[in-house]
C-alpha cells in the first residue's frame, strides 16, 4: 500500500487531508493508497478565536467549555473518510530513505506533506523566554486567562500587562484584554495595558489606513502604545528597551516573531532566513542539492514554507487563508501524481499558487473590527459581524453543516459576553 502521509494538522495539513480524502473515495485505485496526519495534539486548533480564550472570564465559561469553541477533535473532523491519525510527536524525517519517525511510529511515505508550521522565536533577548508567556497555542491562551486571573486575585494594585509586538496577534490580545476588564465590573481597576512595537508604529506590515484606524482605536479604548524601540533584555518583572527605556511589568507576553518549526532545520531544503523551507509554484520542496530524487513527491506549505510572488518579489503571508488554499492545490496535485501514475490520465494539470493579498479582518475589542476587503476597508459593528461570518464558512468547510452551526451559535453565546458594542 502507498503511503501519503501529512505532519501537521492546522489549516493547511487538514485541508490537504480532507481533500485528499474527498478524491481519493472517487478513484478505483483508492484501497491501495493509505493516508495519515499525525500531530503532537489531538485536536486542531482554530487560532483566530485564542485571544477570546485568553479574555473570557471564568464565570462566563470553565475550561473544558473554552477548549471546545476552538479545539476540534481530529477523531470527529476525519471520521466517515479514509484519513488515518495518530497522535504523536515527529522526532525525525528521513528524506532520502522516505520514513519519517515519531516517539511511538516509523512511518514510510510515498508522498509527504509538511505542515507543522511555526513556533515563538526570541531572537536571542536576554532573559525573555524565562520571563514571558507566549500566545501560540490553546494552552498558551489558557496560561496567559490563568496569570491575569491570579495577579488580580492576589494583588491590590492595577496589573501592569505588556504585550510585546505589534503585528496582528498584538494588537488583538492588547484590544480584548483591555475591552474584558471594561466589560468586567468585577477587574474594573484601570489594568494598564502596553503594545510595544520595535517599528514606529503597529501593524508596520499592513496597509497604512489600517494601521491608522488601529492605531487610534486602541488609543480610544486605553491601550498605551510604545513603538521605536526593540526589546532588549527582560528580568523578572521589569524589561530594557534598546533606548535604555525601563519598564515594570506584573506580566509580559510575546508577541513579537514567530519561526518554522525546528524540525526543518535537518532537512535537506533550501530555507530562507527564518528556517522557512523554499518551496515553487507547485507547492514542492526545492532540494538543497539536485540529487535529491524524492523531492518532487515532497510538498511544504503554510507557516513552514516560504514562495516568492515572481512579479512583487514577496513571500506569502503567514495567514489562515494562504495555508487554506495552499494546501486544496498540495491535495489536487498529489492526485494528478496519482492518477497519472495509475494510468487514469496521460498527462498531469498541476495548479499553481501565487501569492497574494488576502482579505483579512482585525477584532479590535467589543464588537468592533477592522476589515480590509480589496480596496474597501470596513471598520466597526459590521466589521465584526463580517468575521462571525467568515468563522462560520470555515467551520462550514471542515464540519457537518449542523455540528458546524451549533458550535459557531455556542461560541457566539460565550464569547458575545465579553464584548461590549462600540
Amino acid at each position: 500500500m502507498k503511503q501519503i502521509v501529512i505532519l501537521g494538522g492546522g489549516f493547511g495539513g487538514l485541508r490537504t487531508a480532507l481533500d485528499l480524502a474527498r478524491g481519493l473515495s472517487t478513484l478505483p485505485c483508492r484501497e491501495d493508497y493509505q493516508i495519515t496526519l499525525i500531530d503532537r495534539t489531538h485536536y486542531h486548533t482554530f487560532t483566530p478565536l485564542l485571544y477570546e480564550i485568553a479574555t473570557t472570564a471564568p464565570e462566563t465559561a470553565d475550561y473544558q467549555t473554552l477548549a471546545s469553541l476552538v479545539a476540534y477533535p481530529f477523531s470527529e473532523l476525519l471520521k466517515n473518510t479514509c484519513v488515518q491519525f495518530i497522535h504523536d510527536e515527529i522526532s525525525h524525517v528521513d528524506v532520502n530513505n522516505r520514513v519519517v519517525h515519531s516517539a511511538h511510529h516509523t512511518l514510510p511515505f510515498d508522498y509527504l506533506v509538511i505542515a507543522l508550521g511555526a513556533e515563538p522565536s526570541f531572537f536571542s533577548i536576554p532573559g525573555l523566554k524565562d520571563h514571558a508567556l507566549t500566545f501560540k497555542t490553546l494552552h498558551d491562551a489558557l496560561s496567559i486567562r490563568d496569570a491575569i486571573l491570579s495577579f488580580s486575585h492576589h494583588n491590590p494594585h492595577p496589573l501592569r500587562i505588556v504585550i510585546a509586538g505589534g503585528g496582528p496577534t498584538g494588537v488583538e490580545l492588547a484590544s480584548e484584554i483591555k475591552n474584558a476588564e471594561q466589560a468586567s465590573c468585577r477587574v474594573c481597576r484601570q489594568n494598564s495595558v502596553t503594545l510595544l512595537d520595535s517599528n514606529s508604529s503597529i501593524l508596520s506590515a499592513f496597509h497604512p489606513r489600517i494601521a491608522q484606524r488601529a492605531t487610534q482605536r486602541l488609543k480610544k479604548i486605553g491601550v498605551h502604545l510604545c513603538c521605536g524601540s526593540a526589546l532588549k533584555e527582560v528580568y523578572a518583572h521589569e524589561l530594557v528597551l534598546e533606548n535604555n527605556t525601563r519598564m515594570a511589568f506584573d506580566i509580559l507576553i510575546w508577541a513579537g516573531g514567530v519561526k518554522a518549526a525546528t524540525l526543518a532545520d535537518t532537512m535537506p531544503f533550501q530555507k530562507e532566513a527564518r528556517g522557512r523551507i523554499a518551496v515553487h509554484e507547485l507547492m514542492q520542496c526545492i532540494p538543497e542539492n539536485a540529487d535529491l530524487s524524492v523531492a518532487h513527491q515532497i510538498y511544504a506549505l503554510g507557516d513552514l514554507s516560504c514562495i516568492v510572488n515572481p512579479r512583487t518579489k514577496k513571500t506569502a503571508g503567514q495567514v489562515a487563508p494562504a495555508a487554506v488554499y495552499q494546501g486544496a492545490i498540495v491535495a489536487h496535485n498529489i492526485l494528478q501524481s496519482i492518477k497519472q501514475q495509475e494510468g487514469f490520465i496521460q498527462k498531469s494539470h498541476f495548479r499553481t499558487y501565487i501569492p497574494q493579498e488576502y482579505p483579512y479582518i482585525l477584532p479590535l475589542g467589543g464588537k468592533y473590527g477592522l476589515a480590509k476587503i480589496g480596496p474597501f476597508i470596513i471598520s466597526g459593528f459590521f466589521a465584526w459581524i463580517f468575521k462571525g461570518i467568515v468563522e462560520l464558512h470555515y467551520f462550514f468547510s471542515i464540519m457537518p453543516f449542523w455540528t458546524a452551526l451549533t458550535l459557531w451559535i455556542k461560541g457566539l453565546n460565550v464569547f458575545i459576553k465579553n464584548d461590549r458594542l462600540g
